[in-house]
């Protein structure tokens, strides 16, 4: 380790950054650690905020100013991970048509853009409002709304619309079975 204008370094004994098998590396004990290529973390998470080490290190991430990250891709093993499949699930049970037409109407639908995205692109879907929480002025059923309350859960939107979407169709059928046999 050397200090060199202003900057700590950490070097193996060649005075480079890392050796071919990335042997050399900086970890703050129980904290962050960097190696050839690799950001170490000591648990699940990793957390990158806006602000000096000094003044942040108290500072509760919900508190901190967060940063914008830029990449190429993000590989993830979680979002890679299939989750349809019956082996990772419990407490199974049918949405009534009741439930999921509720839900339905129960969410008003917007069009909107961005407030950050200078494109004029339009998007539509519900809007969760974190401005008027004691009085919403837009609605979005509760079982649309991640526990955080920041995000939707789109998946639980299309399964409603998908268990209405039946109900519409089988009460369909049923009319035109009904409209034919009055014709004979």
């Amino acid at each position: 380790m050397y200090g060199l204008n202003g900057s700590l370094y950490v070097a193996n004994w060649h005075g480079s950054n890392f050796d071919n098998a990335g042997s050399v590396g900086f970890q703050v004990w129980g904290g962050i650690g960097l190696g050839q290529r690799t950001i170490y973390t000591p648990d699940n998470d990793l957390y990158i905020q806006k602000g000096n080490v000094g003044p942040a290190l108290g500072q509760r991430y919900s508190d901190a100013g967060k940063v914008d990250v830029h990449c190429n891709r993000v590989i993830s093993q979680r979002a890679n991970t299939v989750s349809s499949r019956l082996s990772v699930k419990t407490d199974i049970t049918p949405v009534s048509y009741d439930r999921a037409l509720a839900a339905v109407q129960g969410t008003e639908m917007y069009d909107y853009r961005y407030t950050s995205d200078e494109s004029g692109q339009h998007y539509v879907s519900g809007i969760i409002d974190d401005v008027n929480p004691e009085d919403p002025q837009y609605h979005m059923d509760d079982m649309l709304i991640n526990k955080e309350r920041t995000a939707r859960i789109d998946a639980n939107l299309i399964g409603y619309h998908h268990v209405v979407l039946q109900e519409i169709l089988k009460r369909l059928d049923k009319l035109e079975v009904r409209l034919e046999s009055k014709e004979k």
